[in-house]
């Protein structure tokens, strides 16, 4: 009986107190009156997008660190609970706003000091306080959650900045991608799309494009992605999802949104034998065809562990030979110009 009692008052994952139980103490610090009481409220930043690219595994371990965080900065007869899914709340009898201030400010120090991680925890925070009998604690809630929301919305484009910097590092450390390899697909993709005389707005999200098309790959095992040798086709099975997994990612971020769909199409083929969607001739969106050429064109002169670079002719070649089948004939013509 005990243990069922303790499960209907505490979340599975963290521990801590879960959202019936702290209802059932706002009631009981309403009736009694206390003043002051103060109320902070939380939301993790970025969880669908850790979940999305590492796995729940990951984001489960990001909730656990923010849990342990929060305990360890609020006082002994603090309430800590696990909100929901990524929320949580603390209620503090007796704490003044300063009082709540000063360990929003302290969950945020520890927080902001793992900079050593693959995935730096971090959570919005709002607080708000009681002082009198005129407010009740579920208007107290409301306002703490409220200037949550305020404050992940100020820090919404920085922490997505600083989001889409650490997924690029991790993609360059884990693979054999490069930001030069993605450098020299944006500059001759830029010179395709003067050919194709493109507007500019697309020749922005090209160099984007060309920088993250592989971002997926993060969500690869290690041992597939640094394999010195070819592919099984078990692995290929999994390499081949990365497409996907790099949607997932770009559909989380503000800054990858535009890019989200060519991401998802730059491995499909001209003539529909291509992954993840089968997609055929012109279904394919444009850039995603466009960057599939200087993709093939790069990595063919780039060497690999398990084979050496093609010369410059036989990737040429070999881009040539996969007009109509591969790739664009449209694209194929305009590389064609600008790499001679």
């Amino acid at each position: 009986l005990e243990e069922l009692v303790f499960m209907g008052y505490h979340d599975k994952l963290t521990g801590l107190y879960n959202r019936a139980f702290l209802d059932r103490e706002l009631e009981r610090l309403q009736e009694t009156g206390v003043v002051p009481v103060s109320i902070i409220m939380g939301d993790v930043n970025g969880l669908k997008v850790i979940n999305d690219t590492f796995g729940f595994h990951v984001g489960d371990q990001v909730l656990l660190k923010i849990s342990q965080v929060l305990s360890n900065s609020c006082r002994a007869d603090d309430l800590v609970a696990r909100w929901g899914g990524d929320e949580f709340a603390v209620l503090l009898p007796g704490a003044s706003q300063q009082v709540a201030e000063e360990i929003c400010a302290q969950i945020s120090s520890v927080l902001s000091s793992y900079k050593d991680t693959p995935v730096v925890p971090s959570i919005s925070l709002g607080f708000a306080a009681k002082v009198d009998q005129q407010m009740s604690l579920q208007q107290v809630l409301t306002v703490a959650e409220n200037r949550m929301l305020r404050r992940k919305l100020l820090e919404n484009r920085s922490r997505h900045s600083a989001v889409l910097d650490a997924l690029q590092e991790t993609l360059f450390r884990r693979s054999s991608e490069t930001e030069e390899h993605g450098r020299r697909i944006a500059a001759l993709c830029h010179r395709m799309a003067h050919i194709l005389d493109l507007p500019s707005s697309q020749l922005d999200k090209l160099w984007l494009l060309s920088l993250l098309h592989d971002i997926g790959k993060i969500g690869i095992r290690d041992s597939i992605l640094q394999k010195p040798g070819p592919l099984t086709e078990e692995e290929w099975v999994e390499m081949r999802k990365h497409p996907e997994i790099g949607y997932r990612i770009a559909k989380s971020i503000y800054e990858l949104l535009s890019i989200a769909d060519y991401i998802l199409c730059h491995h499909e083929r001209w003539n529909g034998t291509g992954y993840p969607q089968g997609l055929q001739g012109e279904a394919i969106p444009l850039l995603a065809r466009l960057l599939a050429v200087a993709d093939a064109y790069d990595a063919m002169t780039q060497s690999r562990p398990y084979r050496a670079a093609m010369s410059h002719e036989a990737a040429v070649a070999e881009v040539t030979r996969c007009s109509g089948t591969q790739f664009d004939p449209s694209i194929v013509d305009a590389f064609l110009k600008v790499i001679r």
